[in-house]
């Protein structure tokens, strides 16, 4: 063979083994408990994308760690999340990027108010869930822009914030 079509060869063969390896693991290629946790998947695994065979197999990864407590909650979770319509799960997919752009400061402060809230007593809770309700849409809208001006939010993030009040209600 002259060296051309050597070269050739070789840029072939690694192109094509570049491809395969971009394609993800072939079902033949998990392992056995890797297969047994993803057998739903294996009729479609040959047509899944790279992205999502990495994401099935970080999630299946992540399963395998979990107590069988966690696993309990985390079924419940999906179950109440296939009960969601579309719109509801696009709400809730736009306030977690939201939440996920935020800075880590102000990521951090939400979560200390959300831990705060919920070591309150359920009388107390309740208290201020009714208090809320009762708030009329302008009031609602004047209490969150108050607290958002000392917050560093983008505008983005800001009428995200506010359409969630808005359909709350």
């Amino acid at each position: 063979m002259n060296k051309a079509v050597s070269v050739k060869l070789f840029v072939l063969l690694f192109l094509s083994t570049s491809i395969a390896m971009a394609e993800g693991p072939d079902w033949s290629e998990l392992d056995s408990a890797q297969q047994k946790l993803l057998k739903p998947f294996a009729g479609q695994w040959d047509q899944l994308s790279e992205d999502k065979k990495t994401n099935i197999l970080k999630g299946a990864k992540k399963w395998q760690t979990l107590s069988s407590g966690e696993k309990k909650i985390t079924q419940q979770r999906f179950k109440e999340w296939q009960g969601y319509s579309k719109s509801r799960k696009e709400e809730i997919r736009s306030g977690f990027n939201a939440f996920q752009s935020m800075p880590s400061a102000t990521r951090q402060q939400l979560r200390q108010n959300f831990e705060k809230f919920n070591k309150l007593s359920p009388d107390v809770k309740q208290k201020l869930k009714k208090q809320w309700k009762s708030m009329s849409q302008s009031q609602k809208q004047k209490s969150i822009q108050k607290k958002l001006r000392n917050k560093r939010l983008t505008q983005k993030q800001r009428r995200i914030i506010q359409n969630r009040i808005k359909r709350k209600k």
